[in-house]
């Protein structure tokens, strides 16, 4: 008779981090429009804080040309786990509430609620005038 093996046991975080994926290669949102990849792309290279650079887990950048429309994923270390994060922008305005439904769609899991965050002005790091980001709610919000 084998012996029986232990279960493997992980925590939160560990299945958090096995379940978020960042795409890899293009992305098609549902209006058509094809996200390529940036080569390249690393978050991690802009003028942002150490503390904010540490943060990324993973991150990895699209664009679709015609429309210039821009879209970076991470996922973030943060104090509630890795949390998914989106953001998206056009060179001179902001993205209408279709395409931010339709980056929402792209990047997150269906089960996955997410919410546009407006940290108070201490914590802003926007590198972009017209971005708006998306951030993984880090539980079930519950709206039923």
């Amino acid at each position: 008779m084998g012996k029986l093996q232990e279960p493997v046991v992980i925590t939160g975080d560990q299945w958090q981090r096995r379940r978020l994926k960042l795409p890899r290669g293009d992305v098609k949102l549902g209006d058509g429009r094809v996200l390529r990849p940036r080569i390249g792309y690393d978050l991690k290279k802009l003028g942002l804080n150490q503390a904010t650079r540490d943060g990324f887990l993973e991150n990895r950048g699209w664009y679709h040309e015609p429309s210039d429309f821009a879209v970076a994923a991470s996922i973030d270390d943060t104090r509630f786990g890795p949390l998914l994060h989106v953001s998206m922008s056009h060179g001179d305005h902001d993205p209408s509430w279709e395409e931010i439904k339709l980056v929402k769609a792209a990047f997150f899991p269906r089960d996955c609620d997410a919410m546009m965050m407006l940290p108070r002005e201490a914590d802003w790091v926007n590198i972009h005038s017209h971005t708006f980001h998306l951030i993984q709610c880090p539980q079930e919000w519950g709206i039923r």
